[in-house]
C-alpha cells in the first residue's frame, strides 16, 4: 500500500515537471494579434519561447525574507506613529493659537470701543480703570494681539 502511494507521488510529480517545462510558442495570427501556445498550429510560422521559471521576492536570490519584511513594517509603523503623533501636537497648538488670537482681538476692540473697564486686584476688589491703567491695558492688548496673531 506504502509502495503503491510512494508511487503515485512519483508520477505526479515527473507530470508536474514535465508540465513545468514545457515549451511555449508564439505567432501572430490572421487578425494581426500576437498568440501564445504550448503546441505550434500547423502551416504558421512560430517560434519558440525561452521561458525562464520565475524567482519571489522571498528567494534567496536578493530578495527579502520574512523577519527582514517584518522589521521594515515595524519600522515604518513606528515612524508613522511618531509623525501623528507630531501632527496631532502642531494641530493642538495651532488651535490654542487661534483662540489666544481671537480672545486678545476681542479684547482689543472692546478696549477700543471705549466705556468704563474694570478688573480684580489682589485682594479679590474690582476697582475701575483710570485713563492711566486704560492706556497700558490698550498696549497690553496690543502687544497680545502682535504676539498670537502672527
Amino acid at each position: 500500500m506504502k509502495n503503491a502511494l510512494n508511487s503515485i507521488l512519483a508520477i505526479l510529480f515527473l507530470c508536474c515537471v514535465i508540465t513545468a517545462s514545457a515549451e511555449v510558442y508564439r505567432w501572430v495570427d490572421g487578425n494581426g494579434r500576437v498568440q501564445f501556445s504550448d503546441q505550434p498550429p500547423p502551416d504558421v510560422n512560430a517560434q519558440k519561447v525561452e521561458t525562464r521559471p520565475a524567482t519571489g521576492k522571498g528567494s534567496a536570490s536578493g530578495g527579502k525574507n520574512y523577519q527582514q519584511q517584518d522589521q521594515e513594517f515595524r519600522k515604518r509603523r513606528v515612524e508613522e506613529d511618531e509623525n501623528a503623533k507630531k501632527r496631532t501636537e502642531t494641530e493642538k497648538q495651532a488651535s490654542a493659537k487661534q483662540k489666544n488670537c481671537d480672545a486678545a482681538k476681542s479684547q482689543l476692540a472692546a478696549l477700543q470701543a471705549g466705556g468704563r473697564f474694570s478688573r480684580t486686584n489682589q485682594k479679590g476688589e474690582r476697582e475701575v480703570l483710570d485713563d492711566k491703567a486704560m492706556q497700558a491695558a490698550l498696549s497690553d492688548a496690543k502687544q497680545a494681539v502682535a504676539d498670537w496673531c502672527q
